[in-house]
C-alpha cells in the first residue's frame, strides 16, 4: 500500500519470483501502466462515492470508518500477498484478472447488502449494542473490494520492483484523476448508477492486464464488466440507498405515519457532491398561519432540514410566519434593507426578506442542486422568489463570498445554516463548520453598513457559543464593549442572535421588546408541522434571553456577557477558530478535554472511538499477527527495526499531512468536496512526480531521502507558520486563482512525500528482501492508525498542530532510513 492511504496496495517481493511470473507475457509495460492507472482511478473514485453514500445513509461516525476500512482492505491484501508463495508465483495475468473481477463482484454484493440493511446500522451507548449483525456484515463485505483492489495494485508493484518508480507514478496519476471523477459524474448519474459503473469499469480493466493470447480469459473479464454496466441502467432499483434511519427525513415520515399523515411523496431528488437533496410532501398537510399554506419538506443528506413554503398561485394572505418570528425580527428592525442570506435551503429566508420589502436580496447557496430545484421546477410554488428582479442567487460558499464581495448590507441572515454534511476528505471532522468561527464573524461584520445587523438562527444552547464567537470577533475589530452589541431571543427551541458593530440604541431595544410582547398574540394559531414535531414551534411567543442593560435577562446569559464585559473567561473550553472549527462538536471537544458532555452525544463519540479501536485491533490481528506468526524470524535481520519504523512513520504521517492540507484548504476552495478534488489530486500528482524523480536522479538512496526530508522540513515548517495567514489572504481571490494557488502550495510537499515510499521499497529490494512483508504490513497498519488519530488530534490541538506533527514524523522517518540494511 502506498503511504498516501488513497490508492491500492503495494508489496515488494519477499523472494525472487518464478520465471515469467513478474511480467505477463504479451502485456507491454505501457499496458501495465495504463491498467494500473485506470484501476487506481476507479478505486479512489469508488472510495469517494462510497463516503458520499454513507453520508446519506448512516450515522456520521460510520462515514469516516470508510477510510479505515479502505486501509484495512489494502493491508489485508498486502499481508496475504506476503504470506502466500502460491499467489506470488501464480501467473500475473490470472492474479490481476481475479482481483479486478473480485473487486466488481464483492463491491456489488457489499452495496446490495448495504442498501437494504443501512437502517439497522447505529451506535448505542454500550459496546455490545454498538455493533449490530448488519453493521458487522456490511463492514466485512465493504473491506473485500479494497482487498481485491489491493491484490491488483500490490501484485503489479511487487512483481515489477525494478520499475516501481514508473508504475507507482501511474498509480498516483490514476488516483489523482479519480479525485475529480466523482464531482463530474455524481450529479448526472446519481450515486446508484455511478457505483455500478465504477464496479463495471474496475472489472473490465482486467482486459488491459491479460495477454492477447488468452482470449477466453480476456472475453470473460470483459463480459463481467459489461454485465455490471448493464446493471447500472437499473441502479436505483438494484441499490435503493435509504437515508439514515435516525435523521430528520425518516423520523418526520414516521411521525406523520403515526398521526395518519400517510406516506411521503418524494417529488424531487438529486445527488450532489455537497449533499443529496430530497424534496417531499404529504397529502392534505399544510402550514397554518392560520390560513392554510402548502409546503414541501427539504432535506440535505436526510438530516439538514428546511422547507419550501407555497406562496404561488396568487396567494394573498399576510404571512404571519415571517412577521413576529425568528425569521422576521431583523427585517422588521431594518425594513427595505439590502439583505444578504447565506444558506438558502428551500428559500424561506429569501421569502421573508421579500415579505418585508427588501430593496435587494443576495442569496448564497453552496449546493448547486438545491439552488436549481427552487429556481427551476419549484419556482412557481415558492412565488418565483428566486427570479425576482431584485434577487440574485449565487452558487458559492458563503464564507468566500463574504470575504471577496465589495457590497455592503443592512441585514445578513443565516437561519439554521450549517455544514453538517460529510466531507470526502477522509478526516473525521464530524461537525466542523467554517461558517461559525471567530474569523468568519469578522468577515460578516465587515460586510455590514455602520448600523447593519447580523441575524443568526440556531438552536438549543448554541447562543452561548455564538455570543463568545461574536464578541471575540468584535474585540478583534476594535469594539471596546462587545456585550452592548448583542441581543438574544428565543422561540421554543429556536434561538435568534442579533449582532451589530455598534451598541444597540435604546430605541432599537424598545422596538425589540414591542415585537416580543406582540408575538404572544400575533403568533397564536401558527402551526408548522415539519418543525413543530421537533419542538421548533413558530406558534410560540418570542422570549428575550439577553439585551444589554435590560432587566429580565436569563441569568446564565447575564453571567456570560458580564464575563465578556469584564474580559474574564466566559467558561467555554474552545471558542471555534479556523484552526479548530468545531462549532457543532462542543460535546466532541468536551469529550476529549474533560468538559461536560450531553449523554446522547457522549454515547455516540464513545461508540465511534470503540468502533475505530476495533478496526485498529482487527488491523493488528489480520496484518501484524500473521506476520508475527509466519515471518517473525525476519525481524532478526540487521536493520529491521529502523526499516519498520520508517514504513510505520510514513504510513501515519502521510495521512496526518493529508488531513492538514485538506482542512487548511477548505476555506479557499469553498467546500470539503472541492478540497478533496483539488488538494488530493495535486498531492497525488506531485507525489507521482516525486516517485518518478526518485528513480531517475543519480544520487544514493540516503541522499534522495535526505533531500526529500529537507524539503518537507523547510517547506512544511514554513507552512506551519504562514499557511493560515496566507490562505486567509487568498480567500478574496477569484476561485480559479485560489485553486491554482493551492496546486502551487501543495506541489513541493507532494513531490517530496512521493520520494519516500518507492525509495524505501527499492532499498529493501536491494539489501533487505526478507523484511519486505513486514515493512508492508506495518505501513498498512500505520495508515489505519493515522486515519483514527486524525480526529482526536485535530480536536485537541487544531489542524496546524496536526500538520506540524506530520512534518516532524517525516523528519524522524529520514533518520530511521539511516539504519536501513546496507545494499547487497
Amino acid at each position: 500500500m502506498s503511504e498516501s492511504g488513497e490508492t491500492g496496495a503495494s508489496a515488494p517481493p519477499a523472494e525472487p519470483p518464478a520465471p515469467d511470473v513478474g511480467r505477463a507475457a504479451g502485456v507491454s509495460d505501457l499496458s501495465l501502466g495504463l491498467g494500473i492507472a485506470l484501476f487506481s482511478l476507479v478505486l479512489l473514485a469508488y472510495e469517494v462515492v462510497q463516503i458520499r453514500v454513507f453520508a446519506y445513509s448512516v450515522n456520521p461516525a460510520f462515514v469516516w470508518s470508510v477510510i479505515a476500512i479502505t486501509m484495512l482492505g489494502f493491508g489485508i491484501a498486502g499481508a496475504v500477498l506476503s504470506l502466500s508463495a502460491r499467489l506470488r508465483r501464480a501467473p500475473l495475468g490470472y492474479v490481476l484478472a481475479a482481483g479486478c473481477v473480485g473487486f466488481g463482484l464483492t463491491g456489488l454484493a457489499a452495496n446490495v447488502l448495504f442498501a437494504r440493511t443501512s437502517h439497522l446500522m447505529h451506535f448505542e451507548s454500550s459496546l455490545a449494542s454498538t455493533f449490530t449483525f448488519a453493521t458487522i456484515a456490511v463492514v466485512v463485505l465493504a473491506t473485500l473490494p479494497y482487498a481485491c483492489g489491493g491484490f491488483v495494485v500490490g501484485s503489479i508493484l511487487s512483481r515489477r520492483s525494478e520499475a516501481v518508480g514508473r508504475l507507482y507514478a501511474f498509480n498516483l496519476v490514476g488516483s489523482a484523476a479519480g479525485c475529480f471523477a466523482v464531482n463530474f459524474l455524481l450529479r448526472p448519474l446519481g450515486a446508484e448508477r455511478l457505483v455500478l459503473l465504477l464496479l463495471a469499469v474496475g472489472a473490465a480493466s482486467a482486459g488491459l492486464f491479460v495477454e492477447s493470447s488468452r482470449r477466453a480469459l480476456r472475453w470473460g473479464v470483459l463480459g463481467a464488466g459489461v454485465l455490471l454496466a448493464l446493471a447500472a441502467l437499473g441502479g436505483p432499483s438494484l441499490l435503493p440507498f435509504q437515508p439514515d434511519a435516525k435523521d430528520g427525513l425518516v423520523r418526520t415520515a414516521e411521525i406523520y405515519r403515526e398521526h395518519g399523515g400517510g406516506e411521503p411523496i418524494r417529488e424531487w431528488e438529486a445527488w450532489d457532491p455537497i449533499g443529496k437533496i430530497d424534496i417531499t410532501s404529504w397529502r392534505g398537510q399544510s402550514i397554518w398561519t392560520p390560513d392554510p399554506l402548502p409546503f414541501k419538506g427539504y432535506t440535505q443528506d436526510g438530516g439538514a432540514s428546511s422547507v419550501l413554503v407555497g406562496l404561488g398561485a396568487g396567494h394573498a394572505a399576510r404571512m404571519k410566519l415571517f412577521d413576529d418570528t425568528v425569521y422576521g425580527v431583523a427585517h422588521q428592525l431594518r425594513p427595505g434593507a439590502d439583505t444578504l442570506v447565506i444558506g438558502l435551503g428551500g428559500g424561506p429566508d429569501i421569502q421573508s426578506a421579500l415579505q418585508h420589502g427588501a430593496r435587494s436580496v443576495v442569496g448564497v447557496e453552496i449546493n448547486r442542486s438545491a439552488a436549481e430545484a427552487v429556481r427551476g421546477p419549484f419556482s412557481k410554488f415558492v412565488g418565483d422568489a428566486y427570479n425576482k428582479p431584485n434577487v440574485q442567487i449565487l452558487v458559492q460558499d458563503g464564507r468566500s463570498y463574504a470575504r471577496a464581495t465589495s457590497r455592503r448590507f443592512d441585514v445578513m441572515q443565516m437561519s439554521g445554516t450549517d455544514t453538517l454534511t460529510v466531507q470526502s476528505s477522509g478526516s473525521f471532522v464530524m461537525a466542523e463548520s467554517y461558517l461559525y468561527t471567530v474569523e468568519a464573524f469578522e468577515d460578516y461584520l465587515r460586510l455590514l453598513r455602520p448600523d447593519g445587523m447580523l441575524a443568526i438562527v440556531r438552536f438549543g444552547a448554541e447562543p452561548y457559543r455564538l455570543g463568545a464567537i461574536a464578541t471575540t470577533a468584535l474585540r478583534h475589530l476594535g469594539v471596546a464593549r462587545p456585550d452592548l452589541c448583542v441581543v438574544v431571543l428565543s422561540q421554543a427551541r429556536m434561538k435568534l442572535s442579533l449582532v451589530k458593530k455598534v451598541p444597540f440604541a435604546p430605541g432599537e431595544l424598545d422596538a425589540i421588546d414591542r415585537i416580543v410582547m406582540r408575538s404572544a398574540s400575533s403568533n397564536e394559531g401558527i402551526a408548522f408541522p415539519p418543525y413543530d414535531i421537533y419542538g421548533l414551534r413558530f406558534g410560540d411567543p418570542l422570549v428575550r434571553l439577553y439585551a444589554p442593560d435590560r432587566p429580565g435577562n436569563e441569568p446564565e446569559m447575564n453571567r456570560l456577557f458580564g464575563a465578556i464585559r469584564d474580559r474574564q473567561d466566559p467558561g467555554l473550553r474552545v471558542v471555534p477558530t479556523d484552526d479548530r472549527p468545531f462549532y457543532f462538536a462542543v460535546d466532541l471537544v468536551n469529550y476529549f478535554t474533560g468538559g461536560p458532555v450531553n449523554p446522547a452525544a457522549g454515547a455516540q463519540v464513545g461508540a465511534y472511538m470503540r468502533f475505530m479501536g476495533i478496526l485498529v485491533a482487527v488491523a493488528v490481528v489480520l496484518i501484524v499477527v500473521p506476520l508475527l506468526a509466519f515471518r517473525a524470524r525476519r525481524l532478526r535481520s540487521r536493520g529491521a527495526l529502523p526499516a519498520l519504523a520508517y514504513f510505520f512513520l510514513i504510513g501515519v504521517c502521510f495521512m496526518l499531512l493529508e488531513v492538514g492540507l485538506l482542512q487548511k484548504s477548505v476555506l479557499i476552495v469553498e467546500h470539503p468536496a472541492y478540497s478533496v478534488s483539488i488538494v488530493l489530486a495535486s498531492l497525488l500528482l506531485s507525489s507521482a512526480l516525486g516517485s518518478w524523480l526518485s528513480s531517475r536522479v543519480r544520487l544514493s538512496p540516503r541522499a534522495i531521502v535526505g533531500l526529500a526530508a529537507a524539503v518537507i522540513g523547510v517547506v512544511g515548517g514554513a507552512y506551519v507558520l504562514v499557511l493560515t495567514p496566507l490562505f486567509d489572504a487568498l480567500l478574496a481571490w477569484p476561485f480559479a486563482l485560489r485553486m491554482a494557488a493551492v496546486v502551487v502550495i501543495v506541489a513541493p510537499l507532494g513531490t517530496a512525500m512521493g520520494v519516500f515510499f518507492p525509495t524505501g521499497l527499492r532499498r529493501l529490494g536491494e539489501g533487505g528482501g526478507p523484511l519486505a512483508p513486514w515493512a508492508y504490513g506495518v505501513n498498512g497498519f500505520a495508515s489505519v492508525l493515522g486515519t483514527v488519530l486524525s480526529m482526536p488530534l485535530a480536536v485537541l490541538f487544531g489542524f496546524t498542530t496536526v500538520f506540524a506533527i506530520a512534518v516532524g514524523a517525516y523528519l524522524l522517518a529520514a533518520v530511521a532510513f539511516l539504519g536501513f540494511p546496507r545494499e547487497a
